[in-house]
């Protein structure tokens, strides 16, 4: 390039560089279309997730056992022991008077009973015992000749359980909620002589 022709084109910056400064005055701004141009990026803002209680809460209170036994091998001397165990794989949790176990014996030719009622542990995690009790020595629960007698315990809820918006009080089955001993099978344990106690 030519030394007058270098000359001539830092002329016409320096006088574009003037134009822009005396277009552009403390305060103000440039023209839009002399600004520099700046990608606008545009986000969405992200709702926070709600946070959510277990969908599924599925417990299974259930009566595994009744146990006979005949103190002293003494077949007009009884005791009686229950068990009850949560079999859902989740956590039982309930208010103390939500539900209740009654266990009751009757003689067969009296008509005498024995009834006592619990309430259940809570809380109580998968396969947890949430009741085990044992009568006191029982004299003549039963009649020990014709009539024998029965036995039976069972599972009771309160009306309104199942609407008080806890899923982890509801019982997904109802099928296990008691057990109950007809007078064959009281006969059958009094009446057999080489066994002192028996567990259904």
């Amino acid at each position: 390039m030519h030394r007058s022709s270098m000359i001539l084109a830092a002329s016409a910056v320096a006088l574009l560089a003037g134009t822009v400064a005396a277009a552009q005055q403390p305060g103000q701004s440039l023209p839009t279309s002399q600004r520099p141009y700046k990608p606008v990026i545009r986000t969405t803002p992200t709702a926070a997730p709600t946070p959510r209680g277990p969908t599924v809460c599925k417990v299974d209170p259930a009566v595994r056992s009744i146990t006979l036994t005949k103190v002293g091998g003494n077949k007009r001397r009884i005791q009686a022991t229950i068990e009850v165990v949560n079999l859902g794989p989740d956590t039982w949790r309930s208010g103390p008077r939500q539900q209740t176990v009654t266990l009751t014996l009757r003689n067969g030719n009296t008509g005498g009973v024995y009834t006592r009622s619990f309430p259940l542990r809570s809380p109580a995690a998968r396969g947890a015992v949430m009741l085990r009790h044992t009568t006191p020595v029982l004299n003549d629960p039963f009649d020990t000749f014709e009539f024998a007698g029965t036995a039976e315990v069972s599972i009771a809820y309160d009306p309104d359980i199942a609407i008080d918006g806890n899923m982890c009080n509801d019982d997904a089955n109802s099928g296990n909620n008691g057990k109950k001993l007809v007078t064959s099978d009281i006969q059958a344990f009094l009446g057999n002589t080489t066994i002192t106690s028996r567990t259904w």
